[in-house]
């Protein structure tokens, strides 16, 4: 069954069904204003409107012609037999007086079209039922004598009496008025509990998530002012650990950091090496004699110069000996300490555009060569 009800925000009014309200204890949600209201105690009593039940026809009148037959007088017909009066309608009982004070709707008198349409069928049912009589008469009957000739006076066809349409009015049971005076009871308590006004003012519906989203912010904290210069202590340690983790490159990319580098690893407590790139070295000169009246002494003079913009680690060299096949005949490295000259024994690094000068003698006893080979690089 199907109620009215009416959102006491917006005043719209909607069908709500049984299954509606009981599944949500009777709250349900207005499709207009999105306000959320008790169904129940706002359902409307709508107004009874029964079908009218339909209204008694009376039969018509039956008339038997018989077949017209030739030098034959027909006998007087016998009057038509009245129909039998219908019995007067009961008056219908007095309206009951509904919850609301609404008035019932009085009976609406038949239309003149509905009297018509009851008068042509009336006329073709006494067509229906005088043609069934004349296929009666059609038998052979015994012939009568002559009788005088009488004038049949056709009696007038009655005039169809307007049939008051009456309706009837069920009174309600005790259970469903008590129903209806509680449901006008709960909506005049929610009218008086929510006035309307003609300059209503809109209230949307607000959930817990609407209403946190829409709380202003917590006031901020009184140690925010601590986390700036904490971030920037912490910045400062990561980049410290960066620099000197990747202190050697630093260096090499950027020789302005290598004295502040060289100062940090003082109190870190590391060590600062020299750049070894061994690409960017070049040799530049070398020269393999043997020591006059010494057969088995050679000595070697070299120079090896740094290409690098910034300063590098002092190399080590690499003397490779060979015969007339260029079969290896020995090879043997030599560390900074081993190949400077004694004018040269301090020196710690390669400067950049700087040259580095190498000076050996070796006795190489009975060994055959007739050519060499340097090599300048970092182990």
């Amino acid at each position: 069954m199907n109620h009215v009800t009416r959102c006491p925000n917006c005043r719209t009014a909607f069908k709500v069904s049984e299954d509606q309200l009981a599944a949500h204890g009777g709250k349900v949600r207005c499709g207009k204003c999105a306000f959320v209201f008790n169904a129940r105690a706002c359902i409307e009593t709508p107004v009874l409107e029964e079908t009218p039940p339909p209204a008694p026809v009376s039969p018509p009148k039956m008339e038997i012609v018989p077949p017209a037959t030739a030098h034959r007088v027909p006998k007087p017909l016998a009057p038509a037999v009245a129909p039998a009066p219908a019995a007067p309608p009961e008056p219908p009982p007095p309206p009951v007086e509904a919850p609301n004070d609404t008035p019932v709707a009085a009976p609406a008198e038949t239309s003149v079209a509905d009297l018509v349409i009851a008068a042509r069928k009336a006329r073709q049912a006494a067509r229906a039922v005088a043609q069934s009589a004349s296929a009666n008469a059609a038998q052979p009957a015994p012939e009568p004598m002559p009788e005088p000739e009488a004038v049949v006076t056709p009696e007038p066809e009655a005039e169809p009496e307007p049939i008051e349409e009456t309706r009837e009015v069920r009174p309600k049971s005790v259970a469903q008025k008590q129903a209806d005076k509680r449901d006008q009871e709960a909506l005049r308590a929610a009218l008086k509990e929510t006035p309307l006004t003609l300059n209503s003012v809109y209230r949307p519906i607000r959930t817990a998530e609407d209403e946190a989203l829409l709380a202003p912010p917590p006031p901020p904290s009184r140690w925010r002012w601590l986390l700036l210069p904490l971030t920037l202590l912490l910045l400062l340690g990561l980049v410290g650990q960066v620099g000197l983790r990747y202190r050697s490159t630093l260096a090499t990319d950027f020789p302005w950091l290598r004295e502040p580098l060289v100062h940090a690893c003082l109190y870190a407590g590391c060590e600062m090496p020299l750049p070894r790139n061994a690409e960017l070295l070049r040799s530049d000169y070398s020269e393999l004699t043997y020591v006059p009246d010494h057969g088995n002494l050679i000595q070697l003079a070299a120079s090896v110069r740094n290409l690098a913009p910034y300063a590098q680690a002092l190399p080590v060299l690499e003397l490779t000996l060979t015969d007339d096949a260029e079969h290896v005949v020995a090879k043997k490295r030599f560390t900074p300490a081993q190949y400077l000259a004694a004018d040269d024994k301090k020196r710690t690094d390669l400067a950049p555009n700087d040259e580095l000068r190498a000076f050996l003698q070796l006795d190489v006893g009975e060994l055959s060569s007739t050519g060499y080979s340097l090599y300048w690089f970092y182990p």
